[in-house]
């Protein structure tokens, strides 16, 4: 059962099964694989700006297919919620910004103040069309 303000989002990639499990990011989140078959792995996703936003997400690679599906919770409700892996396939050991990353010492970790650390957008989980960086907001076609 899903809380009260939870959202559970699912998307389809088509990405070459390489790409999918080498740019998910050891960042924003912990992971470890959910099944011995290691096509399939569960991410906790945490908070950052002390949003209260948390959440789990599977991820399962059949063939050239990612789905992810993806519960969280802590969200604003009615607002659209872009969502992406971010990372390379250089090696780079991808992380959540901490508060160091706060460069203008606002208190926020924006995106630009974070990419250093978490990567930039590798593929945008949209439910058709596009799935490169180009659609990292296009939220019309994200669940």
């Amino acid at each position: 059962m899903i809380p009260r303000h939870a959202v559970r989002l699912t998307a389809l990639a088509a990405v070459p099964a390489a790409l999918a499990l080498a740019t998910v990011p050891a960042a924003a989140h912990t992971g470890h694989p959910a099944s011995a078959s290691g096509d399939s792995y569960q991410v906790d996703l945490t908070s950052l700006n002390e949003s209260g936003a948390k959440g789990t997400a599977m991820l399962s690679l059949d063939g050239t297919r990612l789905t992810v599906k993806i519960e969280v919770s802590g969200l604003v409700p009615g607002q659209p919620h872009a969502q992406h892996i971010h990372g390379s396939t250089s090696g780079h050991d991808f992380h959540c910004p901490d508060a160091s990353a706060d460069k203008n010492q606002d208190g926020i970790v924006t995106t630009a103040e974070g990419i250093p650390a978490y990567g930039d957008i590798n593929i945008s989980l949209t439910t058709k069309g596009d799935t490169s960086k180009n659609s990292g907001l296009a939220v019309d076609r994200m669940p």
